[in-house]
């Protein structure tokens, strides 16, 4: 409807109506605005994979870094649009683990790329070229790896807690407390707060998760929440729903 029109025709009704009608014009105008500045969401399905699983994907030093599974593959790119695939480290050569059953966490922090994985493995790189392996002390399956307030940290099965101030020499820390036969699952950081999610097994087919959290650094002191969650597990020897058996042909479709 013209404006002009519209002015005219406010003049020509009652007070009332014409009120209305001035209020209609307005919000009309709003929502055409509000239309017209809308962002526009691009769905891109640009990964050079096929029927493999993307575990993660994390941002660093300019670029984006992407971990796949069912095998084990990593691709990294600048825009998140193309990637390329890149020669990560060895994970399991030396102790029969293969591609198939490697499940990786990322992080990125203090200029350096970190890539945790089974058997106690601690990979760093500053530039996604070189790769140096890093004592970790444990031969446990290393679940996450997190940088949080300019820490690296690591966890995973039978208690598995490893910190790092730079993603290469790494120190073995305790919650003391809660089942040390237990499986850490996830870190995060919030509000002062290191709070570390688990998984303690009962009897090979139950679990039960806890939570354990911190306000005065890894040292403690730390407490022990068991109500928060619980479910049982049958017939499943690993709560976690990524570690389960490859997808069917996968092999034969990936690059």
């Amino acid at each position: 409807m013209n404006l002009i029109l519209c002015s005219r025709l406010i003049l020509r009704l009652r007070p009332s109506a014409s009120i209305l009608m001035s209020f209609f014009i307005i919000m009309t105008g709003l929502r055409v605005k509000a239309q017209t500045h809308s962002p526009v969401l691009t769905v891109r399905e640009d990964m050079p994979v096929i029927d493999i699983t993307v575990k993660q994907v994390i941002y660093g030093n300019g670029v984006f870094l992407a971990c796949l599974i069912y095998p084990t593959r990593l691709y990294k790119s600048v825009d998140g649009v193309s990637w390329s695939k890149i020669a990560g480290p060895n994970l399991g050569s030396d102790t029969n683990i293969s591609d198939y059953k490697q499940h990786p966490s990322l992080a990125y922090g203090a200029g350096r790329f970190v890539l945790a994985s089974d058997s106690g493995r601690i990979f760093s790189s500053p530039d996604l070229l070189t790769w140096t392996r890093s004592t970790s002390g444990t031969r446990q399956n290393i679940i996450a790896v997190k940088y949080l307030d300019s820490i690296f940290y690591a966890v995973g099965d039978s208690a598995t807690f490893l910190s790092s101030p730079d993603g290469v020499n790494w120190t073995a820390q305790h919650t003391g407390t809660g089942d040390t036969t237990g499986s850490y699952q996830e870190i995060i950081y919030g509000n002062g707060r290191l709070i570390i999610t688990a998984y303690n097994h009962m009897f090979d087919s139950s679990a039960i998760e806890v939570f354990y959290d911190r306000t005065g650094g890894t040292a403690g002191p730390w407490t022990t929440d068991s109500t928060r969650a619980s479910y049982r597990l049958t017939r499943r020897k690993h709560p976690d729903p990524l570690r389960r058996s490859r997808p069917r042909n996968a092999a034969a479709n990936f690059q």
